[in-house]
């Protein structure tokens, strides 16, 4: 929701859009060809690559089975004791051989977007494996062994049913970054000294309270419980003086501590939707706070004159997000305040409304082209910094609007709750964005991933929609919530409904990976133009960015709808 947010430092390196993530996750990149094969190989064709894989394997000792559909690892596998890298992603696996304790020169392994329940307690004996990524499963418990893999730099249990961690976790004392968003963890255990730890993602989760101590964790730099329960913070946490970017928002906080100046080295404070009613005077201590975001507490309006008048001259501060009922509150407003807008009864998430240049929160007054951002599964607005950009780039006197939307519970705009009927979380969403939408004569959406999968989905709403790398078959994809196959099966019936109800023009953007342009050919041709650009990476939207070819991109999409908005140049029959 921090809709004052307009600059990349709106989402936490920990998410998949980073520059950091997109570099650490290159060693895990798999066989582009092997996504499509998925969709098509018979059993026996799955069983007979993969053989041959395993063979050419006994010389390189990197062994990719990504996107066969097998259901089981072949017997083989486990005899290539030499294997340093091991990739069954996109699978059909439903459970791992305890055999797989022979790989103990394993370095990588990469079982996401399978069916796995468990994992054998025999991954212990990996004792050299630096890397696990098991995200978009259906674990829900790992194994208290899992904590014996003494050398293990990076976790990603995104998207799965995980309801706590193992109670040893202090044991990786070489861990670095932790991924769990989009289970239903209610509690954290004792995390004691990690002292490499630098990044933790757990946004989307049930987590009511953190461990009393967690001045252990002196390396941390990123620390998102977004969408959480949280009801207090341990002063403890004020402690760590690396850390720069810390989320909280969408959770049941109605304090920060005094001790919170302390935290001189951050930067980014989310804090929006809790029950704050007051902020201490004491972060105009905080030497290098850029961003600072509380819309939705709806207690906290009283009060905020007076923190804004002790935060005047603050250094660094560029940013003070709030919403258009606590602006009521505010008799001076300063160069750091930013006002946007929640409309009421508004979604769980990010939904807030900045209008970005003419009218002021007062007055209300649309502009021609609302520009509807959905983000990706970090669960915060990634388009910000290129939206400001825009900005910059356009004609004098041309303006916009900017709709920020997104699904923080990293369902695929479904909700986690497992009770929840699909069609009616649809409609729920729907109906916000028919809403939102209604007033403005053109409307733009632009998504990534996740968020470009939304794009499509409530098309019906825009009249221009820019997707980057949707996903249309989550049972083939790796990154995606921890559900069934029919309920797979109807979030791509929700997705390519909404599409054809549609009458905007819709591009789709793909890199040349296989996978995204299959998902893309998912689509109804009819409705659609699929344009492919030559870069071998899900994260098109972040390579083209640095490039400097999606401002471009983002551009062009928006003179055209100003154009028609204005007259200058005929709809789209």
């Amino acid at each position: 929701m921090a809709l004052g947010a307009l600059s990349t430092a709106t989402h936490p390196c920990v998410g998949l859009n980073s520059r950091r993530g997109m570099r650490q996750r290159s060693s895990v990149r798999t066989n582009r060809r092997t996504h499509i094969s998925r969709a098509m190989l018979t059993p026996e064709k799955a069983h007979e690559e993969a053989l041959k894989r395993i063979e050419k394997a006994k010389e390189t000792h990197r062994l990719d089975l990504t996107g066969l559909g097998l259901r089981t690892i072949p017997n083989e596998t486990y005899d290539l004791v030499n294997l340093v890298e091991f990739q069954a992603s996109n699978n059909n696996l439903y459970e791992l051989s305890e055999d797989i304790g022979n790989l103990t020169k394993l370095e990588r392994l990469g079982l996401a977007g399978n069916r796995l329940r468990k994992l054998p307690s025999s991954i212990g004996a990996l004792t050299s494996l630096r890397g696990l990524w098991l995200h978009g499963n259906c674990l829900k418990v790992l194994p208290d062994e899992l904590c014996a893999c003494a050398s293990l730099r990076n976790l990603a249990v995104a998207g799965n049913r995980l309801r706590e961690l193992p109670s040893e976790m202090s044991a990786l004392t070489n861990l670095e970054e932790l991924s769990a968003p989009g289970n239903q963890l209610r509690r954290l255990p004792d995390l004691g000294t990690m002292p490499l730890l630098r990044e933790i993602d757990l946004h989307g989760n049930l987590i009511e309270d953190l461990p009393e101590d967690v001045q252990g964790l002196r390396a941390l730099e990123t620390l998102s419980l977004q969408g959480n329960r949280l009801r207090s913070i341990p002063t403890s946490l004020t402690t760590l003086r690396r850390l720069r970017s810390l989320n909280l928002a969408e959770n049941c906080i109605q304090e920060l501590p005094s001790e919170i100046a302390e935290m001189t080295m951050l930067t980014s404070l989310w804090l929006y939707t809790n029950k704050i009613l007051s902020l201490p005077e004491t972060m105009r201590k905080m030497p290098s706070l850029r961003q600072l975001w509380v819309e939705g507490n709806d207690g906290l309006g009283p009060s905020l004159d007076a923190f804004i008048s002790a935060m005047d001259g603050h250094k660094t501060l560029r940013t003070f997000g709030i919403d258009q009922y606590q602006f009521k509150h505010v008799k001076k407003s300063t160069h750091f305040t930013s006002v946007s807008e929640t409309p009421q009864f508004a979604p769980a998430g990010y939904f807030k409304l900045v209008r970005w240049h003419g009218s002021s929160a007062a007055e209300k007054q649309n502009a021609p082209v609302l520009i509807v951002s959905f983000g990706s599964a970090p669960g915060v607005p990634n388009w910000g910094g290129l939206l400001k950009k825009l900005g910059k780039n356009i004609g004098k006197g041309d303006t916009y609007d900017v709709l920020y939307v997104c699904d923080v519970q990293r369902s695929w705009y479904m909700s986690n709750d497992m009770s929840v009927n699909q069609d009616a979380e649809f409609e729920r969403w729907n109906t916000h964005l028919r809403n939102a939408c209604a007033g403005y004569e053109r409307v733009l959406y632009i998504g990534d991933s996740m968020g470009a999968s939304a794009s499509l989905m409530f098309a019906e709403h825009a009249t221009r929609v820019l997707s980057f790398c949707p996903q249309v078959d989550l049972y083939l994809s790796s990154i995606r919530p921890s559900r069934s196959n029919v309920w797979f099966q109807r979030f791509k019936r929700c997705l390519t409904s909404g599409l054809e109800k549609s009458s905007a023009a819709v591009d789709v953007h793909t890199g040349s990976w296989d996978h995204d342009r299959y998902q893309a050919s998912l689509l109804p041709p009819a409705v659609i133009k699929h344009i492919v650009h030559p870069v071998d990476s899900h994260r098109l939207a972040l390579a083209l960015d640095g490039e400097e070819k999606l401002l471009p991109i983002i551009k062009k999409a928006y003179d055209a709808e100003l154009a028609i908005a204005r007259g200058e140049a005929p709809a789209k029959p």
